[in-house]
């Protein structure tokens, strides 16, 4: 039940932790679990003292660990056990802009790249490799993944959502490609997410959440 958010302006990640106290809305406790709030940087280290630069994706991982993108630093932070280290850095496996990250089964690691337009892959603790695909991508910005090893990735500047397929096709789930809020229309989707059968769109320029079944 706990919330992890990535503060960009901040630097810093937070935590939203129920208290178990009653009322409407329940008490929630906000904590720093990692970062020197309003200071930049890179560094690793003890949680207190380790710095980021606007991160921007978090990601629970099985053990605990919380996984973060730092665009700034255009890297993967793990924050665990009450340190900061970097698990990929800037130039792994091609990787220049991260921008989200999504753990798949096996606590393998997808990253959407926002730079060069690619979504990068590692299985736990090998390097990161890219996706391949049989076309290109409009700005990545956000990306998960089924557990039939389909990518579902949300294109912020191409306005739709796609699926690779295992075997490297492009469809398109969601969008026309075109700007707006009508039916079948996305307008910068930012973040996707699979999620009890169903393929959640945050539709960020129409300030919306969007619901999809997932294709058998």
């Amino acid at each position: 039940g706990v919330i992890a958010v990535a503060g960009a302006s901040s630097h810093s990640v937070r935590l939203i932790t129920p208290t178990g106290g009653s009322g409407q809305p329940a008490p929630y406790l906000v904590t720093t679990a990692a970062g020197v709030p309003g200071s930049s940087g890179m560094q690793d280290g003890p949680t207190s003292q380790a710095q980021f630069n606007s991160p921007h994706g978090v990601a629970w991982e099985a053990d605990g660990g919380l996984l973060v993108v730092d665009i700034g630093n255009a890297s993967i932070r793990r924050v665990s056990d009450g340190t900061v280290s970097t698990v990929h850095k800037a130039g792994d496996g091609g990787m220049a802009m991260p921008i989200d990250i999504s753990l798949t089964e096996g606590s393998g690691l997808l990253v959407a790249d926002a730079s060069t337009n690619r979504i990068l892959r590692a299985s736990a603790g090998d390097s990161l490799q890219v996706v391949p695909m049989n076309g290109e991508l409009a700005v990545p910005h956000g990306v998960t993944a089924d557990p039939d090893g389909n990518v579902y990735v949300a294109e912020i500047r191409g306005h739709r959502v796609v699926k690779i397929t295992p075997d490297g096709e492009i469809v398109t789930v969601a969008g026309d490609g075109q700007e707006g809020s009508g039916p079948g229309q996305l307008n910068k989707p930012a973040a996707v997410l699979v999620h009890a059968g169903l393929l959640w769109i945050a539709d960020l320029g129409n300030h919306r959440i969007v619901t999809l079944p997932l294709a058998p």
